[in-house]
């Protein structure tokens, strides 16, 4: 035989002989991984609770399957060397820190709720009209009545009332609601002293 030419089981020897070691160490890995994933997975589930998905130790890996009369069905597999490893990469990211730049941070909604008072409505004692301060005028006691002719929550003169859609009926005895819808409607500043 000239060298070019090698005896088929001399060269079936010499590849056994290469991976003999590889089949080893990958039958020991093998044995290895699935303690490991537990491990990792433990330790992810910890951090991120719910995030790190079905038990693929437990459950194996799914795989859709055509049935012979044609519908479509799950069936499991063991993992290969190469799932268990790419899982244990995934549950090692999902371990770490999100990076600041992806984290989401709450926004306050451009407006309030219905019936939400904003931080300014309540530092001016309830009142969603700036120029006002109820607190400053009555003491927000929507029936308080101060000075001779001015009654109410926003020290209202029977005029003001009238003029901002207030009914002539109601004053000196309207909701406190109605006082608000009201004083509302001011557009000038109607409460020189508060």
């Amino acid at each position: 035989m000239n060298e070019r030419q090698e005896d088929p089981l001399i060269r079936q020897a010499a590849v056994a002989a290469v991976l003999a070691p590889l089949a080893l160490a990958g039958s020991a890995e093998a044995r290895t991984l699935p303690q490991k994933y537990t491990d990792v997975r433990q330790a992810t589930k910890k951090v991120c609770g719910d995030c790190v998905g079905r038990d693929i130790r437990k459950q194996g890996m799914r795989l859709r399957a055509t049935r012979p009369d044609g519908s479509k069905s799950w069936t499991h597999r063991p993992p290969t060397i190469k799932e268990w490893h790419r899982t244990i990469a995934q549950m090692e990211r999902l371990k770490r820190p999100v990076p600041s730049y992806l984290r989401r941070v709450a926004v306050p909604p451009a407006q309030p709720p219905a019936g939400v008072k904003t931080a300014g409505e309540v530092s001016r004692g309830g009142s969603s009209n700036p120029m006002v301060n109820p607190a400053c005028e009555s003491g927000g006691d929507p029936q308080a009545t101060g000075n001779p002719g001015y009654w109410g929550k926003y020290q209202f003169d029977a005029d003001t009332w009238t003029r901002h859609g207030g009914s002539p009926s109601t004053y000196g005895s309207a909701s406190e609601a109605e006082q608000d819808r009201v004083a509302a409607r001011v557009k000038y500043d109607a409460w020189p002293n508060c």
